[in-house]
């Protein structure tokens, strides 16, 4: 919704605005400009649109199970799997991040920050196997919940990895990173 867009845009705003005034106060952030402080936002919201467009299914499965819809899934002559990664897709969580994106690609271009195709690739690449990777915790944590109930651990470990994203944690170095 248009709703979401102007969040995720004031978010972005926000973001970069506090790394601004935080960059100009402090004499030196290792490893960080505000530009590369961009570059990781982009990514990180990137992987918040694959959580949020593909994995539905996987935080609901159980859903599906308790109420009947996987048998029916079953039923059909399609692969189950697609059955629910297509029924999971939600689309408005993918387009929505898209103008964030695009603004944080602007502002990287406007600071002068040298990026290559590259490092483009690793990116997305990096960014898309930890989405997979998330969205397969979800998946394991909804199914321990249908066979011992409520699995609010794994929701809350889930939700833990996912947190980590916000913030440019690192212990790597530049080279790496």
């Amino acid at each position: 919704s248009l709703l979401s867009v102007v969040s995720n845009l004031a978010y972005v705003f926000l973001f970069l605005m506090f790394w601004n005034i935080l960059l100009q106060r402090v004499a030196e952030v290792p490893g960080w400009s505000l530009g590369e402080m961009a570059i990781y936002l982009a990514f990180a919201e990137f992987f918040h649109a694959v959580v949020g467009g593909i994995g539905d299914y996987a935080i609901k499965a159980y859903v599906y199970i308790i109420s009947g819809r996987f048998d029916t899934i079953l039923t059909r002559p399609a692969d189950p799997r697609m059955m629910l990664i297509v029924l999971g897709t939600n689309l408005s969580n993918l387009i929505r991040s898209i103008p964030s994106v695009v603004v944080l690609l602007i502002v990287v271009v406007r600071l002068g920050v040298h990026i290559n195709a590259f490092g483009i690739f690793m990116g997305l690449l990096a960014s898309t196997v930890a989405a997979i990777a998330l969205i397969l915790v979800y998946f394991t944590g909804s199914f321990i919940s249908f066979w011992i109930g409520s699995t609010k651990f794994v929701e809350e470990i889930a939700q833990s990895l996912e947190s980590l994203t916000k913030y440019p944690l690192t212990i790597l170095g530049n080279t790496l990173r």
